[in-house]
């Protein structure tokens, strides 16, 4: 029986222009560490066996010295420069992967990520080809021409870890292919559905 091995990918190679900062909002401080501290810190805690960071081109030292060095993060195998779009610098952390069964794929800047998760994220890998984290929505949400939306059927949904790196990353290089913008990693789900079961989790 062949045991799963998970590898993560973390991504860092924001500008940070949304916040109109000149610092990246994954390097801002909060709570005495970095912002992407604590995801990189929840998967060198967990059973993943190895992490890609993929930063700006710029930052690799950088991240290199004052993060991945400086709070012991071991896990962190590879520091890869990213692309110019998200689905780029994905595609480059997925190329980084040597040897893994699984592949979870998350947001630097997104610091809320726990060891909970994760393992929630691993039990359900064990069963469905592909999941993505999600929360309920609360904001008040239309349907077409309906007052109200259906709050119990819509989730909130971040990134997706997809299960079998050999579907996300052929699903990549059709992205690549076509110079797709703007699809978040779970569109893989939908992009080839003969291929992967899509579930979500709530924290």
């Amino acid at each position: 029986l062949k045991m799963n091995k998970y590898a993560a990918i973390v991504l860092s190679a924001g500008t940070g222009s949304r916040m109109k900062s000149d610092i990246p909002k994954q390097y801002m401080d909060l709570k005495g560490f970095p912002v992407i501290y604590y995801s990189l810190k929840a998967f060198q805690d967990s059973d993943v066996s190895s992490i890609v960071l993929v930063t700006g081109a710029d930052d690799v030292e950088y991240c290199r010295k004052e993060i991945v060095e400086k709070y012991n993060l071991t896990k962190v195998k590879t520091i890869v420069p990213g692309g110019s779009e998200r689905y780029y610098s994905v595609y480059e952390g997925l190329k980084a992967i040597e040897d893994a069964t699984h592949v979870m794929i998350h947001d630097g800047a997104r610091p809320m990520l726990n060891l909970q998760i994760i393992k929630r994220i691993q039990e359900e890998l064990n069963q469905n080809d592909a999941c993505v984290v999600g929360m309920p929505v609360k904001d008040t949400i239309k349907i077409a021409d309906d007052a109200v939306g259906f709050y119990s059927q819509l989730l909130q949904v971040g990134k997706a870890p997809i299960r079998g790196q050999n579907i996300i990353v052929l699903f990549y290089r059709q992205r690549r292919l076509f110079k797709a913008t703007g699809a978040k990693d779970h569109a893989a789900s939908h992009s080839f559905p003969h291929l992967v079961w899509f579930s979500s989790i709530l924290p």
